[in-house]
């Protein structure tokens, strides 16, 4: 199965140019099992290295809790799709 993986950016010409209202970009990126695999093992990573305080931060910035990523890969998955970042590439002919 083929999956795409939507990737959230900031233009870096907007971010140099303080005057610039700073444009996000969205692009869909086709990824296989392997790299969600490794993406997920990334994310769990991060989660062990991010302090308290900047769980507590994001907390109170955006009025939702803090989750670390989940550690069964399917669950992780289901997630990512319920989230709209991660979609299932449909076979073509």
């Amino acid at each position: 199965m083929k999956y795409e993986r939507l990737t959230i950016w900031d233009d870096p010409f907007d971010i140099a140019c303080d005057d610039c209202e700073v444009h996000t970009h969205e692009t869909w990126n086709e990824v296989t099992e392997a790299e969600l695999h490794e993406f997920h093992e990334e994310c769990i990573e991060a989660d062990i290295n991010t302090p308290d305080y900047q769980k507590t931060d994001y907390e109170a910035m955006t009025g939702n809790k803090w989750e670390d990523t989940p550690d069964d890969f399917e669950e992780f998955k289901a997630q990512m799709i319920a989230d709209g970042m991660l979609r299932v590439k449909e076979e073509t002919a």
